[in-house]
């Protein structure tokens, strides 16, 4: 179970960092 709650909690800032890379790459694209 440890195991488990350790993985997920490293899983979220990975997705939500993820989520703001291609926000981000995105915004770069429509100014270009």
């Amino acid at each position: 179970v440890s195991r488990l709650f350790a993985f997920e909690e490293v899983d979220f800032p990975v997705l939500e960092s993820e989520a703001l890379f291609i926000r981000k790459a995105g915004e770069e694209i429509t100014e270009q």
